[in-house]
């Protein structure tokens, strides 16, 4: 019987035919060679069966194989033509994107096999590939060392042009907060790298074993054994699968053999096990390469620790190892030589992005690995962009991109903002780019003769007004024409002209409750005030603000409690007005007891006016000195100096400027120009309650508040609810544990249940210098949306008289920058009002019942006014020398004249027999003889002393009033028990004041001894 052939013998011709169906062209060319071959050898046979002659069938033959000559010419000049053309179209079409991960574009293993299928449908048809070749993809990860950035691990993916953008499609599907940029720094080994390929281990059928399948993310591990200049390259193509399914076929039925499956070994049951799982289901094949390069010295080991690290993830039954070739990683991955057929799953540990968790090696790795984070993505070109009515806030935080500048309109920041910010974190900066973005606009819309919003900024610290100021004399420096008429620095303490700002000024068109009510709320939220006394002060406040025919100042509450006469002077003024009814009848009926019981509590509670003397010349001055409803409307610019003024101070000066500027803008109407006020450190300015009713009613006056403060919870609870509810605008720094807390739950987007935070506290505590995250408003497609992102903010700047940048921290620099903009402070200071040697003289003679008229008048001259050093001013009279005076003849007793200052002649009293008069002149002491007599009307005067006290207590008005000398009409004398003349400094005018039609008694309580009551 004969043996039946065994199972291998039966299939070698299955095998001959698979290797030809597998390689369609080599196959092609053997059956070609071997009818050629037969064709030779059986030539004479062959022609013998053809029904043609000899010649005839040489002389077809002949163009036959003249054709096939052709024919191969052509092919060899085809595939040389495909050669060149696919490495022209490689060089023009082969491009790269880099790669930015973000935090929270965590995958899965299913999400990264969908990505591998997705990857292998790109293929090209078999028609294309004919004509333009296989589609190639790279995969690039380079550990660079930039300069500014420091190391960083970059990610690449390249193919050609009409493939990249579904190759980014792709990614984007998985990763769908990836972003993509040019690769405009990607760079390839030079000749010097050190360089090699991975390959499997066997050639023989084994090499279709598997490799590791994904199950975790490795690539942490892999990457951190690169150094710097080190690149790692994954060229890939699609695969149709049929060879790898071919060969795992193959190489079962060698490890199967003629054995039964109990009879195989371990390894033979493992690797079948292996074979049947590893092309199964929705699996795809790529060809692939895996290339490793390095430029650090020594660069072999670097090399072969990180073929290394990939071997350990990738064993599986089968292995990698590592083979030198010097040309590895190239702009355009070549398929040979050590090609690789790997599936999907196994490729995908290596084709992906990094998985940023709470792992401690990611952790180190994420800081060298450029990634975007929830909050930092790169703003779409329309949003935050307008150039026209804007406000640069700074640049985009952004890895890649840095020089997005991020815009805010000026009609959002109309409706309030806050800024936090802990000390050093660029809070400072922030303002100081708000600003300089109005004061750019100012310089450019004074230029054209327009109006632009301007601001009314309050520096605490003075720092950041000052930069704002030189940077302003930078531009002038540079040619820009500045109108300093509408720049003002009004400074508080340390000045020589303090700013009149009288409390009980009444603008108008306003309420004598309104304008009382205001200043009790001023003075209750610095002091402490108990009813009673807040009975007593509001009607002393409203008896003066009612008074028309004097202005009067917080300092006249004194002498109208202690001074009957000068209470009466007031009262009988106020006697024609219907609005004192309620006033005349408390001072009839309710002053005294109430004098009784609060006169020194409401006396402690004022001192703070009278013995402070920063508050004294500011709060004692009739004047009021702020024309801040002009300001506002023409868009001036004002710095308000808060430096050096203590806690109370501060509060009580805050305070008043608060209710005032919301006074003013009160009276604003129709669509007025916006105005911008701001404060720096609000939380030192704590006792402004008006603020929270600035932010909720004055948005539509024009009034656009800034609040500047370290953090959130350091403000009143009023406030942070106003903050929060009513106004659109945050902009935070770096903050501290409690600061980022309340941050965290500012900055937040809608969640599947409940808004999630935007940013963790921890994102807010470890906030570089100079960036802060912003929320805020912009238009998008015609409608107000928030948007919320990372602003990178520019360093401040000084600047020195030759227009040249001050070095940071060059002492000697900074101290020229700062001398010349100290100089510009004083000029622009010295046009705020009178100096304050005159203010001391105009509260002296108010509260002494006379008129002080002062020589130095406000600056309102458009011309660019004079420091006032360089004005040489004139010797303060209180530092005059006093001239000689002759006291021949002169009795215990002097009568003074008081004569205007504006009169230089010399006017004389009339002389009486027993009380000789004598005159102080300035300028010189004239004989009598000389004098002329000048008869001036009849003006009662507060008697300023007396001869003796009043010995009776029981003597009644009548007698009081009769024991006061008669006043002569030629003029006014005053007696004095002291024999040393008066100071000739203060020059006094003389104040005409209407008699009632019947004679009043006038009686000085000050010296008045208490009587009991009958």
């Amino acid at each position: 019987m004969q043996e039946k052939p065994s199972k291998k013998q039966a299939t070698i011709f299955d095998d001959i035919l698979n290797q030809m169906i597998e390689n369609p062209r080599q196959g092609i060319a053997v059956v070609l060679l071997g009818l050629a071959g037969m064709g030779v050898w059986k030539k004479d046979w062959l022609l013998s069966l053809l029904p043609y002659s000899p010649e005839t069938i040489q002389h077809w033959l002949t163009i036959c194989i003249h054709i096939i000559q052709i024919l191969v010419a052509l092919l060899l000049l085809f595939l040389l033509i495909r050669w060149i053309w696919a490495i022209f179209r490689i060089q023009r079409h082969f491009d790269y994107v880099q790669l930015l991960p973000h935090t929270d574009d965590g995958v899965s293993k299913e999400m990264l096999n969908q990505l591998m299928r997705r990857i292998h449908g790109t293929k090209r048809r078999w028609i294309e590939r004919l004509f333009l070749g296989r589609e190639r993809f790279s995969f690039v990860i380079h550990y660079a060392i930039d300069d500014e950035a420091g190391a960083q691990y970059r990610f690449y993916i390249g193919a050609e042009k009409n493939q990249l953008e579904a190759i980014k499609s792709n990614f984007h599907s998985v990763y769908p907060n990836l972003t993509f940029f040019p690769a405009d720094n990607l760079e390839f080994p030079s000749k010097k790298a050190v360089a090699g390929r991975l390959k499997l281990k066997s050639n023989n059928l084994k090499k279709s074993l598997p490799l590791s399948r994904y199950k975790s993310d490795q690539l942490p591990g892999i990457i951190s054994h690169m150094k710097a200049d080190t690149w790692l390259q994954v060229g890939f193509t699609p695969n149709d699968g049929w060879k790898l399914r071919k060969a795992i076929q193959k190489l079962e039925e060698d490890l199967k053999g003629d054995k039964p499956f109990k009879d195989h070994s371990a390894f033979d049951k493992e690797e079948l096990s292996s074979l049947k799982h590893r092309y199964s289901g929705n699996e795809v094949a790529f060809d692939c390469t895996v290339s490793i390069a390095s430029e650090y010295y020594p660069g072999v080991p670097v090399v072969k620790s990180i073929a290394n690290a990939i071997h350990s993830v990738l064993n599986n039954v089968n292995e990698l190892k590592y083979k030198k070739w010097k040309k590895a990683v190239q702009w355009y991955p070549t398929g040979t030589p050590y090609n690789m057929t790997w599936t999907g799953s196994e490729l995908a540990n290596l084709l992906h992005l990094p998985h940023f968790d709470e792992r401690n090696i990611m952790q180190k790795l994420a800081k060298e690995i450029p990634h975007s984070k929830r909050g930092e993505e790169l703003l779409p070109d329309p949003v935050l962009s307008n150039e026209e009515g804007s406000v640069d806030f700074g640049v985009q935080h952004h890895q890649f991109v840095k020089n997005r500048t991020v815009r805010i309109l000026m009609s959002v920041l109309q409706k309030h903002w806050s800024l936090l910010g802990v000390t050093g974190s660029g809070k400072s900066t922030l303002l100081n780019n708000v600003l300089m973005s109005y004061v750019n606009s100012f310089i450019k819309h004074g230029i054209e003769g327009k109006k632009s919003p301007g601001f009314s900024f309050v520096d605490p610290a003075r720092n950041t007004a000052m930069i704002l100021l030189n940077q302003m004399l930078k531009a002038e420096h540079d040619g820009a024409e500045i109108n300093w008429n509408k720049v003002h620095w009004i400074s508080f303490k340390d000045t020589d002209y303090p700013p009149a700002l009288n409390l009980l000024h009444r603008f108008p068109n306003e309420s004598p409750e309104r304008v009382t009510q205001i200043i009790m709320r001023i003075i209750s939220e610095n002091f402490q005030v108990a009813k009673q006394t807040e009975r007593l002060l509001v009607n002393c406040i409203k008896t003066l603000v009612l008074d028309t025919g004097e202005r009067h100042t917080i300092l006249g509450v004194k002498p109208l409690i202690n001074d009957f006469t000068f209470r009466q002077r007031i009262l009988n003024r106020l006697e024609d007005n219907p609005e004192a009814y309620d006033v005349l009848d408390f001072w009839r009926n309710e002053a005294e007891d109430l004098i009784d019981a609060s006169r020194i509590a409401l006396f402690n509670r004022l001192d703070t006016f009278t013995s402070n003397p920063l508050l004294r010349r500011m709060f004692g001055q009739k004047e009021f000195t702020l024309p801040i409803l002009d300001w506002m409307d023409q868009g001036h610019i004002i710095f308000y100096d808060f430096s050096g003024l203590d806690e109370d101070e501060a509060g009580l000066i805050g305070g008043f400027l608060t209710y005032l500027y919301y006074r003013i803008a009160d009276t604003r109407g129709g669509t007025p120009l916006m105005h911008q006020f701001v404060f720096d450190e609000a939380a030192r300015l704590e006792k402004m309650t008006i603020l929270p009713r600035i932010i909720a009613e004055q948005r539509q006056k024009g009034l656009s508040l800034g609040i500047g403060t370290q953090s959130m919870h350091q403000l009143d609870q009023e406030l942070k609810n106003a903050l929060k509810e009513v106004q659109g605008n945050f902009f935070v720094c770096r903050q501290g544990p409690e600061g980022a807390a309340a941050a965290s739950k500012m900055f937040s987007v809608p969640g599947s249940k409940k808004d999630q935070p935007l940013f963790s506290e921890s994102y807010f505590t470890s906030l570089p210098d100079l960036v802060t995250v912003i929320r805020t408003q912009d238009q998008i497609n015609g409608s107000n949306e928030i948007v919320q992102c990372v602003v990178k903010l520019p360093p401040l700047d000084r600047y020195m008289p030759n227009g040249q940048k001050a070095t940071y921290k060059n002492e000697a620099e900074e101290a020229k920058a700062n001398a010349w903009t100290v100089q510009k402070v004083k000029e622009l200071a010295s046009k705020n009002g009178y100096h304050q040697s005159e203010v001391d003289l105009m509260i002296r003679a108010y509260l002494q019942g006379e008129e002080y008229v002062p020589k130095k008048q406000p600056i309102k001259e458009k011309k660019k006014p004079r420091a006032p050093l360089q004005a040489q001013p004139e010797t303060p009279i209180s530092l005059q020398k006093k001239q000689r005076v002759d006291n021949e003849n002169v009795g215990p007793e002097k009568v003074v004249e008081a004569g205007p200052i504006i009169q230089k002649t010399e006017v004389e009293a009339k002389p009486e027999p027993i009380q000789p008069a004598i005159t102080l002149s300035r300028k010189k002491q004239v004989e009598p003889k000389e004098q002329t007599i000048q008869v001036q009307p009849f003006k009662p005067m507060v008697k300023l002393s007396w001869e003796k006290p009043i010995k009776a207590e029981e003597q009644s008005m009548k007698e009081t009033a009769a024991s006061v000398e008669p006043v002569s009409n030629d003029k006014e004398q005053v007696r004095i028990i002291e024999p040393t003349p008066i100071e000739p400094t203060v020059t006094l005018k003389k104040k005409t004041e209407e008699l009632p039609k019947e004679p009043q008694p006038i009686v000085s309580l000050r010296k008045k001894k208490p009587s009991a009551k009958e």
